[in-house]
């Protein structure tokens, strides 16, 4: 073999190599049966471990602590059932240091949704129910709970059932939430020094938002992060539906005063006609990202990003299955789900790094104090179990809607100011170090010669 051919041949395998990466990043989805850590050019850690099914999680204000909502596991696990899964049916609230250690369980409450943090970090309010296992016929007391973290007290401060989208005032000293009396939709706060509640904006219907489930539950989580305070708590920033239409996708941009002094209200219109599945808006209230909703294309929605000042609507992507979009600090960047993985991208969506390659992602929140993305996994760790599935569109089986409910979770932290080759060793990453090393051998052969 000459010189220039043996020469070729080591460059050429090693392009095929590193064409590899992208291969890998693309399409392997599959984790191996002892679950190692997701595969990621940043570095994973992991929170909690078998034995504990946790989803939905909220970092403390000052960064310390992580509430997560986890469901116990039965054992032992009946197989002839596998369709109740193996996991208690609710969960409960739990916390946990940001470095893993001292986890246990707060309240024995079940929990509806993700967990909000008193702004002082000393309470956590949270959409649940508690059993009354002691009265005969009795139906759960639900609404919004207040559970002190010293565990020295847990409130129903709202007994209501459809009471949800929490949202604390920059002081603590309110809680704002919507109620739905089956025809209109309430946007309310509550005193927590006295535990009045009163109605500041009434909607007609919650027409333009999606509904869909989560951690069990199904409410309308369009408005789940709506609701924004002003840094000075003096009014209430959110985006309502009452003029929506399919044609026009109109909605409002509502700001009213907490003493209902005064309301303004900016029409704005999309550019497309579905509704709102998840919103997010940015740290100055300029813009807001949201996902569309899925009831008119199944198993496929898009991303977008609304510009109030310039009136513009920006497709991030519009063919996807995206879930959980956030804003980075700096209001720059968002971060979301889609297919089961973890996308970063600039806000006129010319920048889009996929951060993730398994598939296997339910849940996202954006850490404010630091670079780190806190998110649940699914987990395959019983027999009864089906494959792994996210909401019924995770690979390799997209069409099995219910495997969210029988597949566990895990909490896991990103930290995207550690960046490492790859945090786990997938079928693509061990094909590419075997493929380079033929490669460098070739060329070192050569190279004696």
């Amino acid at each position: 073999m000459n010189t220039f051919h043996l020469r070729g041949v080591g460059l050429t395998i090693i392009v095929i190599g590193l064409l590899v990466i992208s291969v890998s990043a693309t399409m392997d989805f599959t984790l191996s049966p002892d679950q190692p850590p997701i595969s990621s050019l940043y570095n994973v850690t992991y929170l909690t471990h078998t034995g504990l099914s946790c989803d939905l999680a909220a970092l403390s204000p000052d960064g310390t602590e992580i509430a997560i909502v986890c469901r116990e596991w039965k054992q032992p696990c009946n197989c002839n059932y596998a369709w109740t899964g193996c996991a208690k049916t609710t969960g409960q609230l739990y916390l946990i240091r940001s470095d893993g250690s001292q986890q246990h369980k707060l309240s024995d409450i079940n929990v509806y949704g993700v967990p909000q943090w008193n702004p002082k970090g000393d309470s956590i309010a949270i959409s649940g129910s508690q059993d009354r296992d002691n009265q005969i016929n009795a139906s759960p007391a639900r609404g919004i709970w207040i559970i002190r973290t010293n565990r020295s007290q847990e409130q129903l401060v709202v007994n209501d059932s459809t009471a949800k989208c929490i949202s604390w005032s920059p002081d603590g000293r309110y809680l704002a939430f919507t109620s739905n009396d089956g025809s209109n939709t309430t946007v309310n706060i509550m005193n927590t020094y006295n535990y009045d509640v009163s109605e500041l904006y009434q909607l007609s219907h919650s027409r333009g938002f999606d509904e869909f489930s989560v951690g069990g539950s199904f409410y309308y989580i369009g408005f789940e992060k709506t609701i924004k305070w002003s840094n000075d708590g003096k009014y209430l920033i959110f985006l309502s539906g009452e003029n929506w239409k399919r044609e026009s996708a109109q909605y409002t941009k509502v700001q009213v005063n907490i003493d209902e002094s005064k309301i303004e209200k900016t029409q704005i219109k999309t550019t497309n006609e579905y509704m709102i599945a998840e919103l997010a808006w940015n740290p100055s209230f300029s813009q807001f990202a949201y996902i569309t909703n899925l009831s008119y294309a199944k198993y496929k929605n898009g991303i977008r990003i609304v510009d109030l000042k310039n009136e513009t609507d920006v497709p991030i992507s519009t063919d996807g299955l995206y879930r959980s979009v956030e804003w980075n600090p700096d209001g720059k960047n968002v971060v979301f789900i889609n297919y089961g993985d973890i996308w970063e991208a600039s806000v006129d969506g010319t920048d889009l790094n996929q951060l993730t390659i398994n598939g296997s992602i339910r849940f996202l929140t954006r850490q404010s104090v630091d670079n780190k993305i806190i998110f649940s996994e699914s987990v395959k760790i019983t027999n009864c179990e089906p494959q792994l599935g996210y909401f019924g569109i995770g690979w390799p089986q997209r069409e099995m809607i219910w495997q969210n409910w029988t597949t566990a979770s895990r909490i896991g932290v990103l930290d995207l100011d550690r960046p490492v080759r790859s945090s786990t060793r997938s079928p693509g990453f061990d094909i590419l170090a075997a493929i380079l090393a033929i490669g460098t051998t070739v060329l070192f052969v050569h190279k004696r010669r």
